[in-house]
């Protein structure tokens, strides 16, 4: 598994956790 991968996966756990709070 890529750095660069991981990194984005984080990022989109991160984004999709602040996205479904806001609904």
């Amino acid at each position: 598994m890529d750095f660069k991968d991981l990194l984005r996966y984080y990022f989109v756990q991160l984004y999709e956790e602040k996205f479904l709070g806001l609904l």
